[in-house]
């Protein structure tokens, strides 16, 4: 392992211990940086990514209303966390959509960078 591998396998830990400080004082699972309820919420939580635990930047948005396609795309960042992007059939997002949200990306064992879609078209 080169040493520039070491550095940022460092600085990664350093950034998921700081967000694990923040969220314990907090009192929460994790961060949001945008008023709820609206059409679109920023969220840092931490999860596991392939074997490994991550920081997750989700940008979640509502697609409007339900019977709509819904999908994510998950793509590494250069910097070490995980970039969520997640569009779901909902008419807002709030507290308890978040909440599912991060239950879904952390129960599902075989997630995969890319873009996956369900729901009707």
């Amino acid at each position: 392992m080169t040493l520039s591998c070491v550095a940022m396998q460092k600085t990664r830990a350093i950034e998921t211990a700081l967000l694990k400080s923040q969220l314990m004082a907090s009192g929460s699972d994790f961060l949001c940086f945008s008023e709820l309820p609206d059409t679109l919420a920023e969220v840092l939580f931490i999860g596991r990514f392939e074997d490994r635990e991550v920081v997750w930047e989700m940008r979640l948005c509502s697609r409007g209303e339900q019977g709509k396609l819904s999908f994510m795309e998950i793509t590494p960042n250069p910097g070490g966390n995980m970039l969520l992007r997640i569009e779901l059939a909902v008419p807002m997002i709030d507290d308890a959509i978040i909440k599912k949200t991060i239950i879904m990306i952390r129960n599902y064992r075989r997630l995969k960078a890319g873009r996956h879609e369900w729901g009707a078209a």
